[in-house]
């Protein structure tokens, strides 16, 4: 199956989202063992192990291909060149890959490097593509109820929150409820 190009977005000359490398596998091993990682997001378990960064990969490479889509970027710190987080677009089941109302977000960050504003520079980084490449009308995102942090993430990038969902996502046979935020694209309307 040939493979999928994203292009590299860069936010600063540290750090860039690029695409997911395969030597990448030994960081999300290393920065993805982390309960508190697993806790905030729905799909990351815990411990997290070789085989899961192997299937991460695949299944990231093997979507791209054949939907000639971008899903999931590496952030990465560029003067070490590793993999210090993730981030990338999720396709909902129901609407499809090419609607442009209903698919959204979502990320994580290694804890070394969070406080740093990095996710809140790569969400409006990854929304500009979405809405100028894409050409999104609106970006879905999800946080928990429990995860201020990511919440403060997307007011910040400018994310307007819609709803609190009560039991919205189940994880681990338990429900969780989310914070619903949405982020339209802005209409230009000049005259002539």
């Amino acid at each position: 199956m040939p493979s999928f190009t994203k292009p590299t977005i860069n936010l600063s000359p540290d750090i860039s989202l690029t695409d997911l490398l395969w030597d990448d596998r030994h960081a999300l091993v290393k920065y993805l063992n982390d309960p508190e990682i697993s806790r905030n997001t729905l799909s990351i378990p815990y411990p997290y192990t070789a085989a899961d960064a192997d299937w991460w990969y695949h299944k990231i490479h093997d979507f791209e291909a054949q939907h000639h889509r971008p899903k999931e970027w590496a952030i990465r710190h560029l003067p070490s060149n590793e993999l210090i987080g993730g981030i990338g677009i999720t396709y909902s089941a129901h609407y499809g890959i090419n609607n442009t109302y209903e698919n959204g977000i979502g990320y994580w960050l290694a804890k070394p490097y969070r406080g740093q504003g990095i996710v809140t520079q790569a969400v409006v980084a990854l929304c500009n593509y979405m809405f100028e490449v894409l050409k999104y009308q609106r970006i879905n995102a999800f946080a928990y109820l429990h995860n201020i942090g990511s919440q403060r993430v997307l007011e910040k990038a400018g994310f307007e929150q819609v709803a609190i969902k009560p039991s919205f996502l189940t994880k681990d046979g338990l429900p969780i409820d989310v914070v619903a935020f949405k982020k339209m694209a802005v209409q230009n309307h000049q005259q002539s």
